[in-house]
C-alpha cells in the first residue's frame, strides 16, 4: 500500500492537569519512548503524524507527541521511526511527505 506521510505541529493551550486514573500529572512535555531534556516543561504544541492514502480522500493518525520547542534531532527521529514502523510492520512504502508549518495557520 502507498502513503504520504503528514507530520503537523499546533499551538495547544498551557497548563497542566492531573490524570486520577492514571496517577499523574499530564500537560507536560511528552515524546513518547524518546527521552526528551526539557520533560518538566509544559507542552505548548503537538505535534501529529498521520498517514494518509493516495488513493483514498482519508487519513490516520499514527501518534501524537506534546512537545515545547522541539528540536530537529528528535522531529527526524520521531519521522524516521514512523517510516520504520508503517515498512517492516504494516508494510506500506511512503510515497510522499506533507509537513504543516505552525505559523502558517489553519484557517
Amino acid at each position: 500500500m502507498d502513503f504520504t506521510l503528514i507530520i503537523d505541529e499546533m499551538s495547544i493551550k498551557k497548563e497542566t492537569k492531573w490524570d486520577p486514573k492514571h496517577q499523574k500529572c499530564v500537560g507536560t512535555v511528552d515524546h513518547g519512548n524518546i527521552k526528551a531534556e526539557d520533560l518538566d516543561n509544559i507542552a505548548t504544541n503537538v505535534l501529529v503524524i498521520m498517514i494518509g492514502s493516495l488513493k483514498k480522500p482519508s487519513s490516520t493518525p499514527l501518534g501524537y507527541f506534546l512537545t515545547h520547542k522541539l528540536i530537529n534531532a528528535v522531529l527526524c527521529h520521531l519521522i524516521k521511526e514512523s517510516i520504520k514502523m508503517l515498512h517492516e510492520v504494516v508494510h506500506m512504502n511512503m510515497q510522499s511527505y506533507l509537513m504543516v508549518h505552525p505559523k502558517c495557520g489553519h484557517g
